[in-house]
């Protein structure tokens, strides 16, 4: 049985030190059926040229660059209008992929929109850092209904760009991307929540790199940061503001009543602890969701000492 055919977006800008072992890890698939599009924007260094170079030796990979710098966002979106297969894939221009990183999306996807993996941190010289990005975020317990992963989703990210695959179908829906938005992953994991269903595996499939130019912070999730984040609201206001307007943008569209109830739930929930009133119908939430917002089981002993504080 032939592979279905399998594009890969990838956004490059100013990349040369890292993109050309990515390029190799993606040439190296077990999933030999796709076409790698690099979309160039602007970059000042050999960006282009080192793709350019890939080009000609592999019919797979094309090379496309822009007249003017579009910024992050929109060059992924400029690379995905470029892709030509039913499934699309991204990629950064600095991580490494695993041998099977499109074998395991595709055999996740499914029926649904969206497949998505954990990934292993490296630091700038390709070296473990010994921890993944589910070790990162604290993930003991995966979603497993559609509510649960929306959910989520609404309170915060786990969804990776770097190690996702999508279905065309999505693009209707989900693109392009609203002005507000800030990270396209998110963005593309709530779409596809309210659209067909996501799924998340936690096999590693992407070597993630840690350096001074990305934003992933290698701080461990604790149980303890978790309760600061839900007693200080001034430290989370940012958080809460942009997950009340990605689920605002979201309600625009047409879904489930059941997805906008839940979206609905979350913009509220944020809007109560934004506004220092109605603590306890906050605390009310929280404890009844906070297995699925954490992705964890719920302690109840803990979430106990919570209520004491609360009182207080």
């Amino acid at each position: 049985m032939s592979e279905q055919l399998i594009s890969i977006a990838m956004a490059a800008f100013n990349g040369e030190k890292f993109i050309r072992e990515q390029i190799e890890s993606i040439l190296a698939q077990t999933y030999g059926s796709f076409e790698l599009i690099i979309v160039d924007d602007c970059s000042g260094d050999g960006t282009f040229q080192i793709a350019e170079e890939y080009s000609k030796k592999d019919s797979r990979v094309r090379v496309c660059r822009n007249a003017e710098n579009l910024g992050f966002i929109r060059n992924f979106e400029k690379a995905i209008s470029l892709c030509r297969a039913e499934y699309i894939a991204l990629a950064d221009q600095d991580d490494i992929w695993t041998a099977d990183h499109l074998e395991t999306l595709m055999t996740m996807i499914g029926d649904n929109d969206l497949a998505c993996a954990n990934s292993r941190l490296i630091n700038d010289s390709g070296n473990s850092m010994g921890r993944t990005m589910r070790d990162v975020l604290d993930i003991k317990s995966l979603p497993f209904t559609r509510e649960e992963y929306l959910r989520r989703l609404a309170y915060a990210n786990f969804v990776q760009g770097s190690a996702i695959l999508f279905r065309r179908r999505l693009i209707p829906f989900a693109l392009p991307m609203p002005e507000s938005v800030v990270y396209h992953d998110r963005w593309l994991g709530l779409a596809a929540a309210v659209n067909n269903g996501i799924i998340y595996s936690d096999k590693v499939i992407l070597e993630y790199r840690q350096h001074q130019t990305n934003v992933t912070t290698n701080e461990k999730m604790t149980f303890f940061r978790k309760l600061q984040n839900f007693l200080n609201v001034t430290n989370t206001m940012a958080s809460y503001r942009y997950s009340i307007i990605l689920c605002e943008e979201l309600l625009k569209k047409e879904m489930r009543p059941e997805d906008r109830r839940v979206l609905e739930e979350s913009a509220e929930y944020f809007r109560y602890r934004l506004s220092g009133k109605n603590k306890w119908k906050a605390f009310r939430y929280f404890s009844r969701y906070y297995n699925v917002l954490y992705m964890t089981d719920t302690n109840e002993k803990k979430l106990q000492r919570l209520a004491l504080l609360l009182r207080r």
